[in-house]
């Protein structure tokens, strides 16, 4: 996405991280109340979000090769049924892996993260799982934000 679908309080906050003016884009995975990252010319990435496992998915993403990520996340890939989703809920809210913490949004109601006062993720079932849709917007999002050594 580009920086017109941000508002104006992402663009302050944005303004107090890349101090020099140097901003190029910003972009986001999921739709909402979720994180976005923006980029400034030296390529380094700027995420904004207190969640740590979304941070970690955000970071894992930026320093793995494509390959590496889909294989990550076929791995750990639910089927689609609602007992499944719960129990990757309940594993994710022990253990807060990062790339079961999107397979929950790829699963859950409107691809949004709900979290309790607590961090544990409580949004419900949607009866879908990642996709060859979800797939290729991963895709696009990783090549923006993976950062080559």
């Amino acid at each position: 996405m580009e920086t017109d679908l941000f508002d104006k309080t992402d663009k302050k906050l944005l303004a107090s991280i890349i101090t020099n003016g140097d901003f190029i884009e910003m972009c986001e995975l999921f739709y909402g109340e979720n994180p976005f990252v923006a980029k400034d010319s030296s390529n380094e990435a700027f995420l904004n979000n207190i969640l740590i496992p979304l941070v970690s998915f955000y970071i894992f993403l930026q320093k793995n090769k494509w390959l590496d990520v889909l294989d990550a996340i076929q791995k750990r890939q639910i089927n689609r049924n609602q007992t499944e989703y719960l129990l990757l809920r309940d594993k994710f809210n022990k253990e807060k892996n990062p790339i079961d913490l999107f397979l929950l949004c790829c699963s859950c109601t409107k691809n949004k993260i709900k979290v309790n006062k607590n961090f544990q993720f409580n949004q419900k079932w949607g009866n879908k799982i990642f996709n060859r849709n979800i797939e290729n917007k991963l895709y696009n999002y990783h090549n923006k934000i993976y950062k080559k050594d």
